[in-house]
């Protein structure tokens, strides 16, 4: 009986937390449009790392990983399916190749050094010097090239 009285006021209590985690707040799904790129530093491909459209306006940021040619697509909503429209700030971290390890048994490994290194600036939103707009009707040529100015 007692042990009936504690299940019971565990699922009342999942209940009201679950009820109370929601508040009323939602994912706000942006429309986005097509945004796609090269990243280069000097004329050569930036390989393994992540970019980051920030929008002016404050809607959701846009996101992705260059591959070995330098190439992005970026995701708001989910991968690969753009970005808003609009001028955005520009971010841009090494994050290093994917790992592929066998489930269970993760280690800790250093990343790899970066082939070469970009000025800590543009790592942040509030240091970067990099701005971008992404048309109304999107762009496939969204080339960022950086170098040391």
């Amino acid at each position: 009986m007692r042990g009936l009285r504690i299940l019971r006021s565990l699922a009342f209590g999942c209940a009201l937390l679950a009820a109370g985690c929601d508040q009323g707040r939602r994912a706000v799904i942006e429309r986005t449009v097509p945004a796609q790129g090269v990243l280069t530093w000097q004329g050569e491909p930036l390989e393994d790392y992540m970019i980051t459209f920030y929008p002016k306006d404050g809607k959701r940021p846009a996101a992705a990983k260059t591959d070995n040619e330098g190439r992005f697509t970026l995701g708001t909503n989910g991968a690969n399916d753009g970005a808003v429209p609009g001028e955005h700030l520009v971010t841009i971290v090494y994050v290093g190749p994917e790992r592929q390890e066998e489930p269970g048994k993760e280690e800790f490994k250093p990343l790899p050094p970066a082939k070469v290194s970009i000025p800590a600036k543009f790592g942040d939103p509030k240091t970067t010097d990099l701005a971008v707009q992404v048309p109304a009707e999107g762009s496939s040529n969204l080339d960022i090239e950086l170098s040391e100015k």
